[in-house]
Order: C-alpha cells, then structure tokens, then sequence
C-alpha cells in the first residue's frame, strides 16, 4: 500500500465474506468546547469522538469497521458503497480488490494536506455479518 495516496484493500475469504480491511487516509482530529476529541474521516463521510486520544483510536476504528458491516448487510457489498461514495478500483484478484480515491477530486488537496495520514487494519468475523 502506498502511504501517500488514500487506499484501502479490501480481503475476502475463501467463501466470499468479508474478513480485513486496511485502510490508508487522512482523519481530521480537533478537541470540542466539551473537552471530548472529535474525528472525521471525509473520505468515507464518518465522523466520531472519545473521551481520550484512546478512546478516539477506538471510536475510529470501530466506525470503520461499523461502516464495513453495514455496507455489506444493507448495501451492494463494500467495494460497490465505496465506489458510489468516490473510490476507483485500482486492483482485484479473486479475494482480494484495492480501491483509491481520485486523486483530480474536487477539494482532494486539502483533505490530504491538512489531514493527518493514518494506516488501519480492521478485522470482521463472520459473527458480525450476517450473511444471508
């Protein structure tokens, strides 16, 4: 994965089921009026908080992965919300797809330059989808 450009890779299991996902992308982080830390991650439209620089790692990562999950039981699958979001595919093989964001986006810019760049690895179980 290429630490200067937005990825994520997205790999599946022998039967098709989500099981990892590592995401590369810039997180907006700012502290409130309330004293909580606040995160946005723009290219997926996610924004969360923590009560500690902790808990905000926490927050984003199980916002990531709540994103993930919902994408693939109320929508087309992963990479078909990412790409109706912005996201390219950039690479696929039979359990294993990378997409990017397109880097000629409006505003891309300065969501990567004021942004602080930050790598993930989120893990599903079965248990959390429910496969149909």
């Amino acid at each position: 994965m290429n630490h200067n450009v937005p990825e994520i890779e997205i790999t599946r299991s022998e039967n098709h089921h989500l099981s990892e996902v590592k995401v590369i992308m810039p997180i907006w982080t700012r502290k409130g009026d309330d004293a909580k830390l606040y995160a946005s991650l723009p290219l997926l439209g996610i924004e969360t908080y923590g009560d500690t620089e902790e808990d905000l790692d926490i927050a984003i990562n199980e916002a990531v992965k709540c994103f993930c999950i919902a994408s693939e039981q109320h929508g087309l699958g992963l990479e078909s919300e990412l790409q109706f979001i912005g996201w390219k595919p950039a690479g696929q093989s039979k359990d294993h797809a990378l997409l990017t964001i397109d880097m000629d986006m409006p505003l891309f810019e300065g969501i990567i330059n004021t942004g602080e760049p930050t790598a993930m690895t989120v893990e599903v179980s079965d248990n959390e989808i429910a496969y149909a």
